[in-house]
């Protein structure tokens, strides 16, 4: 199984205890028909995660999250993919090595999100979710309780904290049942690199996780064609907006930020995951190609009406515009300002919140940022 070519960060965590009302059964046929359908004879590349890092600053109480550093690496594999979807065959492919240079696995562009089946969505579902559960296995085990206690958090506050990674844990555990029950191999856990310094900091990238996965459940929702997998999603979806929540009041920050979540797609939402991302196992690797990073070159907090520098790793030609995508922007959910590479760009009056920030090549006038358009990015940004 090719691993995810798939939608969006589709954060399509699914909770063990997010099974559909109808009969609390999940119903693996249409799972196991989906990619019957899609799975045929011959081969195809994978593209290998790359290795970034992340940067992290302070804005008002909110944080804003910037990658930085692209490389991509190839390995040979002999999978096939149709529609979304693909069948491994007899052959080998070497477990991508970030930043070597000599793995042999080719990168390809992602599948149209048009083409992807339930099972590759529940696939990245699984990539993401091991992504999270090991990011609080981590977090936990090099920060001790009082690391947590030491900025100001009660023991019961604590304990809700180390249940947010419990429920992930849940997440991977449902969605490797329900891919198994299908008859799809479910894809293995990467290696990873958070990047932790400190308790605060991973609390605060916990956050920024929390959040990209609501983004992305709200870009996949679209794709799901099976209304079982629908609503346990939608379940799940409510879940990890009580995580971001919990985690920004116990960071000190406002609750509710804005008054709607704003959906992305699967590259997007890719290229904010892929920084954490060293290495995956074989049959793994992630089919999704993330844009270049782009980086923010000024360590002010970020504000409405501020003008700001942001820096794409592969430079930024063709980039015209400033697309700020964010809940409640109307009409198709980005406002764009003119971008200049000397200048930067100013950040619009009716965004706010968090907000994600990427350069594109055009600024259409029904507000609707496709993947054509994007030249680098996005950042996430706390307005």
């Amino acid at each position: 199984m090719p691993s995810l070519k798939v939608a969006a960060l589709a954060l399509l965590v699914a909770s063990v205890h997010a099974f559909p009302a109808s009969g609390g059964r999940f119903d693996s046929r249409m799972l196991r028909r989906q990619s019957n359908e899609t799975s045929v004879s011959g081969s195809s590349s994978e593209s290998a995660t790359p290795s970034n890092s992340t940067e992290t600053s302070t804005s008002s109480g909110e944080t804003e999250t910037a990658t930085s550093g692209s490389s991509t690496e190839t390995s040979t594999s002999t999978e096939t993919s149709t529609s979304g979807s693909s069948t491994e065959s007899s052959g080998s492919s070497a477990e991508s090595s970030p930043g070597t240079g000599t793995s042999t696995e080719t990168a390809t562009a992602a599948a149209p999100a048009g083409n992807l089946t339930d099972p590759d969505i529940l696939q990245f579902a699984l990539t993401l979710e091991h992504l999270e559960s090991a990011f609080y296995q981590q977090g936990f085990a090099k920060f001790p309780d009082s690391d947590f206690a030491a900025l100001g958090l009660k023991d019961n506050q604590i304990k809700d904290l180390k249940g947010i990674g419990q429920t992930e844990q849940q997440h991977v555990t449902f969605l490797q049942s329900a891919l198994a029950q299908a008859g799809v191999q479910p894809v293995k856990p990467c290696e990873y690199d958070f990047k932790f310094t400190d308790a605060k900091g991973m609390a605060t990238t916990g956050a920024l996780l929390e959040n990209v996965g609501i983004s992305a459940y709200l870009g996949a929702a679209k794709l799901v064609q099976s209304k079982d997998i629908l609503e346990a999603a939608g379940s799940i979806l409510t879940i990890e907006s009580r995580h971001q929540s919990s985690l920004r009041v116990l960071l000190g920050q406002v609750a509710v930020p804005q008054a709607f979540d704003a959906p992305l797609g699967p590259r997007a939402v890719f290229t904010m995951a892929a920084p954490f991302i060293k290495s995956c196992p074989q049959g793994s690797n992630l089919a999704i190609q993330p844009f270049p990073t782009l980086t923010m070159e000024s360590t002010a907090a970020p504000a409405v009406g501020q003008t700001v520098k942001v820096k794409a790793a592969s430079g930024a030609n063709g980039a015209t515009n400033c697309a700020f995508t964010s809940g409640g922007v109307v009409p198709g959910g980005t406002s764009f300002t003119k971008f200049s590479e000397a200048e930067g760009c100013q950040i619009p009056q009716n965004v706010g919140g968090v907000t994600y920030l990427a350069l594109s090549n055009a600024a259409p006038a029904d507000g609707v940022l496709t993947d054509e358009m994007v030249v680098a990015g996005p950042l996430i940004l706390g307005l």
